[in-house]
């Protein structure tokens, strides 16, 4: 009489992780889809490709330039901001840091 109850507790465990894996899988087909941000196109030097995006987001006949410009304007307000290091930080810095990533 147990193992009709083990059974059906290992059928249900396995149910919930296919659930789980399903809508993972989902999530990941849908992520192929997505574009690039035209932000990070545009900061590394990839102005055609971020015009293309722009473009597929805000449809065929938007006039994207605007917005490409003001792309160029934020890059370049952003080139005299250093790069996070951890090798500046002292250890007491470093400690907060690792128990949220953890």
């Amino acid at each position: 009489t147990t193992s009709g109850v083990c059974e059906g507790d290992m059928s249900s465990w396995r149910n919930l992780a296919y659930a789980g894996a399903v809508g993972c899988a989902a999530l990941f087909i849908l992520m192929l889809g997505m574009p690039e941000s035209p932000a990070f196109l545009h900061a590394n030097g990839h102005l055609d490709a971020a015009r293309k995006v722009l473009q597929r987001l805000r449809g065929a006949g938007a006039d994207v330039e605007g917005e490409l410009v003001a792309l160029a304007n934020a890059g370049a307000e952003n080139e005299d901001v250093d790069e996070f290091n951890m090798s500046d930080k002292e250890a007491g810095e470093k400690k907060p840091l690792l128990t949220a990533l953890w």
